[in-house]
């Protein structure tokens, strides 16, 4: 690292007590994040909270995981040299959108942001961790570039009992379909990995499934492969497994399901 003068080196300690943030600071100093942080903590000591990977948590931990596999995605900002999660939610999710945050820093005791975004209807869940980004690569895998198409579970990872029922709800939260009158749960996704592993989870609880493909209309898009739980009797068996469901819209759709009368 380079070593900086003592006139940049004040006009860092200046703008930080003004309560200028770390990419503030490097952007108008022209100056490295690392380098900034470097001066900061030593005259201020530790200010960015480190991660506390709490693994007992595995419900909670289990539905992050879900819910990234299905509504999550991965940016790496050059800028700042920045890991960002971000989890892309519907407009209109906001009480999930803070039980998922409540539930980040329950696991990994640091703090994410909500951000609004009216123009596309969108909520947006973000954190930036190099070292909760390090942990989600040892339990889901994905290629970069392609992650709506080759994301999947490291089965090896995912096989305790705790942590597949807050995968399956995190699953369900984000990217799962009820549909009322039908009496229906879908599941859909282009990942023929994870389609392939939900069957699986399915199965292992005593739920009959079967995987079935929608052709894609035009030649630029992918095969969408499905699961759908028809009935009460099979909605019933994964809730009673996996409880009550954040989500709340669509724990309020399954509860209609599940006290209608069995046809």
């Amino acid at each position: 690292m380079k070593k900086l003068t003592s006139e940049q080196i004040k006009k860092i300690k200046n703008l930080y007590r003004k309560g200028k943030s770390l990419n503030y600071i490097a952007n108008f100093l022209k100056l490295s994040k690392s380098t900034v942080y470097y001066y900061v903590r030593k005259t201020f000591g530790r200010k960015i909270k480190q991660v506390k990977f709490n693994k007992e948590l595995k419900e909670e931990f289990g539905e992050i995981l879900g819910v990234f596999v299905g509504d999550g995605s991965f940016i790496f900002d050059k800028k700042y040299y920045g890991y960002i999660i971000q989890f892309t939610l519907g407009l209109n999710e906001m009480a999930y959108a803070k039980k998922l945050c409540h539930m980040i820093e329950k696991v990994f005791g640091k703090k994410c942001y909500v951000l609004i975004r009216k123009n596309y209807n969108t909520i947006i869940v973000r954190i930036k961790s190099k070292r909760i980004y390090e942990i989600l690569r040892e339990y889901v895998d994905w290629k970069i570039g392609k992650k709506t198409y080759t994301i999947h579970f490291k089965e090896e990872k995912v096989r305790d009992e705790r942590l597949l029922k807050g995968i399956l709800r995190g699953l369900i939260a984000s990217d799962g379909s009820i549909y009322v009158p039908k009496r229906k749960l879908t599941y859909s996704t282009v990942s023929k990995k994870l389609i392939k592993q939900l069957s699986s989870f399915y199965s292992q609880i005593g739920i009959e499934n079967k995987i079935y493909k929608i052709k894609p209309r035009k030649n630029n898009e992918h095969m969408i492969y499905t699961i759908d739980l028809y009935g009460n009797e099979k909605i019933r068996k994964l809730i009673n497994f996996i409880g009550k469901i954040n989500n709340e819209q669509k724990e309020r759709k399954i509860k209609l399901i599940l006290d209608a009368p069995v046809i």
